[in-house]
């Protein structure tokens, strides 16, 4: 059940419009290939992107939980990241530029999804867990309305205003986050010291939970950052718009997945919705890297919205059973850092690598192969976490 306080039908708003610019890793590594550079140059540079995740989330997220205010952080983070997604496509064509380019637009851009989502968490939105559910499937609708557009409108030669709409995106979010109250804390709040928050890592039963995390990670960055030079490969035979309407089947989809998610969880729980999550993408990657043609990338990408309720959401709601007060934005940063700075370092390296030495389609073999392995190693491993529905305050 979605309930319709202040704080979650802002939180809305901010999710649904902050969540388009994301759309930006549709087009990434589509972009390096039409400036010029080598497969393995472009997995390097996306390699390069993901440095960012080992320091970034942390450090923010250490900040917010210290911070009284934080929407201050995020504030500036929306602002430069605009900035950022302008600046990148007129960069000049070689690898230095790029490189520099985009590793600065990643360094504001990762924070602000796992610290807005730290934020909602500790104003209460989250203590429903199918609210929580609720409340992303904003975000996935903010994504799908500007990858829909895209699949309309973006061509190889418009590629430089794709950004720049990615850019009015999070401009457009800044009024909503000047709006959001600061989360309420109480005078013996003890905020962590950075050592502490570096110690989640080690806490019991959350080790588990971020190793394997991580590794279904890799095997996404494996499938997800190649996934606009599939499209547009001579196998394939796509064109630009293609990419967003490929991302335009999988997050309409994934607003449903979301929703159906709500009640999945109540039946069957957490840990049964990440395996569903783990399991599904396997079996996505696996289908593509025997696509032969644009309607099989298209009907594989039906499944993306499993993999974001099973497995991206659902190891948030996880990590957030399991959390103490006070640090949830630093633990999060944690995952952050192992999913999208580890795996994101280790997946980008190796697809251009072993694009370079066999082909896209061994990409994505790879991919499924080891999200079977991270489905195995969490069902064996991560015990059973029951369902709980907690009402907000209003």
């Amino acid at each position: 059940m979605f309930f319709l306080t202040r704080k979650n039908l802002l939180g809305a708003a901010i999710l649904l419009v902050g969540f388009g610019a994301y759309v930006n890793i549709q087009y990434n590594t589509y972009l390096f290939q039409v400036r010029g550079l080598s497969p393995h140059q472009i997995g390097l540079l996306s390699a390069l992107g993901a440095i960012p995740s080992l320091f970034t989330p942390l450090l923010a997220g250490w900040l917010v939980d210290r911070s009284p205010d934080p929407r201050r952080i995020l504030i500036a983070l929306t602002a430069l990241g605009a900035v950022a997604l302008w600046a990148l496509p007129r960069l000049p064509g070689h690898f230095l530029p790029l490189a520099c380019g985009f590793f600065l637009m990643e360094c504001v851009i990762l924070p602000i999804s796992p610290l807005t989502t730290s934020i909602l968490v500790e104003k209460g939105d989250s203590r429903c867990q199918s609210n929580f559910l609720a409340l992303r499937a904003m975000g996935t609708l903010g994504f799908f309305l500007v990858s829909l557009f895209l699949s309309v409108w973006s061509t190889r030669e418009r590629l430089p205003q794709v950004y720049l709409l990615m850019a009015l995106v999070l401009l457009a979010n800044l009024p909503f986050l000047f709006l959001l109250s600061p989360p309420k804390r109480s005078e013996h709040h003890e905020a962590p010291s950075l050592r502490d928050s570096l110690a989640l890592l080690w806490r019991p039963g959350l080790l588990p939970i971020y190793l394997i995390g991580a590794l279904a990670s890799l095997a996404s960055n494996l499938g997800q950052n190649m996934l606009g030079n599939l499209i547009t490969s001579p196998v394939i035979g796509g064109q630009a718009r293609d990419i967003s309407r490929a991302w335009s089947i999988s997050t309409f989809l994934e607003m449903a997945f979301m929703f159906a998610g709500i009640f999945f969880l109540r039946r069957f729980g957490l840990k049964r919705m990440v395996l569903l999550g783990i399991f599904a993408t396997a079996l996505r990657w696996l289908w593509v890297s025997q696509a032969t043609n644009l309607w099989e990338v298209y009907a594989s990408q039906t499944l993306h919205g499993i993999l974001v309720v099973g497995l991206m959401t659902g190891e948030s709601l996880c990590l957030a059973r399991l959390l103490p007060s006070g640090l949830q934005a630093s633990g999060l940063a944690v995952a952050a850092i192992l999913n999208g700075g580890v795996a994101g370092i280790l997946g980008s390296s190796l697809a251009g690598w072993i694009w370079q030495a066999w082909s896209l389609q061994a990409v994505y073999l790879c991919a499924g192969l080891v999200l079977v392995l991270a489905g195995a190693l969490f069902w064996w491993k991560i015990p059973d976490l029951e369902f709980q529905e907690e009402i907000p305050d209003p």
